[in-house]
């Protein structure tokens, strides 16, 4: 039996090279990139007007938000990332207390936490009543319908984008894993099957080898 060619079948590094660049980085990256472009205008604002404590408080605000998305990418979510959670909320409800500013930037920033630290079956709600509470907060203060709908869409946008990615990320991860396991599959088939038509051509030349000296013993 003749050994056929097959073609090569292909590798978990020629898969992970085919995949998209966010595929091979954590779904954490998401929320922290946008964390000084959030934080920026709290902290200049409170920084011109020397207002230490609501300096404090931006920095807080950075410290639990960088805190619940470092947890989630080291045990995920859970627990302790929900209390974290929990913990920037109360900031921002007291920032908005004490100084009633910068919705537009905090909102969103909440909601990239609750996407990424909150368990993902139920972030997407907890977003959704944010950027609803938040739109009706807006809308009282500030009497302006059109003011409440950007804050509510700006919000509810950040927390879904992150959940989004964060779904995509973790199933182009399952997929890498799959097609790596399909490969080594793949790779024992391969041998299996050399080694099949190997016996079978070392047998058929041994049993012809065999027989021709046999025969040439008569």
């Amino acid at each position: 039996m003749s050994i056929g060619a097959r073609p090569a079948a292909r590798t978990p590094e020629t898969g992970a090279r085919a995949q998209p660049w966010f595929a091979h980085r954590r779904s954490t990256w998401y929320p922290l990139a946008w964390t000084p472009l959030l934080l920026a205008g709290p902290l200049l604002s409170a920084m011109v007007r020397a207002d230490a404590a609501q300096v404090l408080t931006v920095l807080l605000l950075a410290g639990l938000h960088l805190a619940t998305v470092l947890l989630r990418h080291r045990s995920g979510a859970g627990p302790a990332t929900e209390v974290l959670v929990v913990l920037t909320t109360a900031v921002v409800v007291v920032y908005q207390v004490a100084w009633d500013a910068h919705q537009v930037f905090l909102y969103p920033l909440l909601a990239l936490g609750m996407a990424t630290g909150i368990r993902p079956r139920r972030a997407l709600g907890v977003v959704g009543a944010l950027a609803v509470s938040g739109a009706v907060a807006a809308g009282i203060t500030t009497g302006s319908v059109a003011q409440a709908l950007v804050l509510a869409v700006l919000t509810y946008m950040a927390g879904f984008s992150a959940h989004l990615i964060g779904c995509l990320v973790e199933t182009a991860a399952a997929l890498a894993a799959t097609r790596e396991r399909l490969a080594r599959a793949a790779v024992v088939e391969e041998r299996e099957r050399f080694s099949r038509d190997l016996h079978d051509l070392l047998g058929h030349t041994l049993s012809v080898i065999v027989v021709k000296a046999e025969a040439a013993r008569r």
